[in-house]
């Protein structure tokens, strides 16, 4: 429909085109005030003590609103499922459904009435149980999170639906690129590790039952390495009487062994046939520092330079400059306490897999042989410190940045350090840190239409006598 414009609406144009019309032309745009220093950012104080089950609280009163985050870890994980691959997973699901005098519906209503929601996470090595609620609910949230982690009933007509939500997402996940390229990086680098398993097989989730999962939850759910975590505007007398007496009696001896990481990165290129695909998915993974000491801060600042931010140099070159790709990225992942791997990801058009390989080949190298800039180190920098700031804004934000220190075992002061120790790194420690990305121990992945990409990744120099896996999922 044509709509005529109003009266008004008609003079109101005219008056701004006078207005903007009567701008001299030399008339100078007043300058962006230069950046400051990144001013250090201190974890707010905590109140940390024990149970005398052995569970350990972290209080930390920090926020500007009335709101409370409640966080419950337990370590337990995917590394302690040995071969039942996702049993932990399918566990908490159905912890979820019901616990105490309450049914799946009734804890997300419960939940909803404190002012939040509830959520589950569940990582290699820890299992989290987390809301944001009302401040004054908090004591409430403490008690709802204690009957689901202690006592889940397990309801028998939930268990079919529950899998068959996790058979969906085996089956969507191993129908995309991604997940395909995922899948042959955990059974290759993972080899003979609890983690090979990057999905269990459908028939596997299926053959799953109550028993199994009240087992698990029977020996990793327990007192012995569980945190409880309150953080925000919180009555801190009604909430420590809470914890007392909601987790005080916790005393199932819970076992806590994981399977310590050991992945063999090596020189390996492993393909994964997508016939007809018309883009490959790529994934390089090489070893790098550990969490923990200026080292790995180091390679952060390489990493978002080399690849992990938007205008990083890989994403510059094959998205920006060649378009043979829309949203690559890399990152440190970080394992264990003693094991990170660097990888950079990228979809990219089949008919320029090789190049695209080339130039990122081309800018791992470029970094290892010659310094940045200044100016682009001390951008780098800034974009580094400033989202680290943003992700400590927020009370959640907070409490997660305090579980994450307690999984990797870093002191509390590790992010009263952060910014200096970003900020003083130098041209020369990013080059250094980008010598340690060995290419001769580099596993690459390639997922797509082989009779396209194979002769390309053929002719790359780094490829040359390099025998290639084809992985068969």
């Amino acid at each position: 429909m044509i709509r005529r414009l109003s009266m008004s609406a008609a003079v109101l144009g005219v008056a701004v085109a006078m207005t903007l019309g009567a701008v001299p032309a030399s008339a100078q745009v007043v300058p962006q005030p230069p950046i400051g220093a990144p001013k250090p950012v201190s974890v707010p104080q905590t109140e940390d003590y024990q149970l005398p089950n052995g569970i350990k609280v972290t209080l930390v009163p920090y926020a500007v609103v009335p709101k409370a985050v409640v966080a419950v870890r337990v370590p337990t994980g995917n590394a302690s499922e040995g071969q039942d691959t996702w049993l932990s997973d399918l566990t908490v699901a159905l912890m979820r459904e019901g616990a105490g005098n309450r049914s799946g519906s009734e804890i997300s209503q419960a939940f909803a009435d404190m002012g939040g929601g509830l959520g589950t996470s569940v990582g290699s090595s820890r299992t989290v149980f987390s809301t944001n609620v009302l401040g004054e609910r908090a004591p409430d949230a403490v008690a709802l999170i204690a009957d689901l982690m202690q006592r889940p009933t397990f309801p028998a007509d939930a268990l079919d639906r529950t899998k068959q939500g996790f058979v969906r997402n085996i089956a969507i996940k191993l129908s995309t690129p991604s997940g395909q390229a995922f899948n042959a990086y955990h059974r290759t680098v993972f080899a003979g590790h609890p983690y090979a398993a990057y999905v269990p097989t459908e028939a596997q989730m299926q053959a799953y039952t109550l028993d199994q999962a009240k087992a698990f939850h029977a020996r990793s759910f327990g007192p012995n390495g569980a945190h409880i975590y309150v953080g925000g505007q919180f009555d801190t007398t009604a909430v420590k009487a809470a914890i007392e007496q909601q987790f005080g009696g916790w005393r199932i001896n819970n076992d806590v062994a994981n399977v310590p990481v050991a992945p063999a990165v090596a020189r390996r290129v492993v393909l994964v046939d997508r016939p007809g695909a018309v883009q490959s998915t790529l994934m390089l993974v090489a070893d790098a520092p550990k969490i923990g000491g200026q080292d790995y801060i180091r390679a952060e600042v390489m990493d978002s330079l080399l690849g992990g931010s938007f205008n990083s140099r890989i994403t510059t070159n094959i998205r920006e400059d060649k378009g043979y790709t829309y949203s690559p990225y890399s990152a440190l992942n970080v394992l264990d306490v003693n094991t990170t791997h660097w990888s950079q990801n990228a979809d990219v058009t089949a008919a320029h897999t090789g190049d695209s390989l080339k130039e990122i080949f081309h800018e791992i190298h470029r970094l290892q042989n010659e310094a940045p800039t200044v100016e682009e180190t001390t951008g780098t920098q800034n974009m580094s410190t400033g989202g680290f700031v943003m992700g400590m804004s927020t009370t959640n934000g907070v409490v997660n940045n305090i579980i994450t220190l307690d999984d990797r075992n870093l002191s509390r002061d590790y992010y009263d350090r952060y910014i200096p120790w970003v900020m003083s790194v130098t041209p020369a420690d990013i080059q250094q840190a980008a010598q340690r990305i060995d290419l001769n121990k580099m596993t690459v992945i390639v997922v797509g239409d082989l009779a396209t990409v194979r002769p390309q990744l053929e002719a790359l120099p780094e490829f040359q006598g390099v025998t290639f896996e084809v992985f068969q999922p």
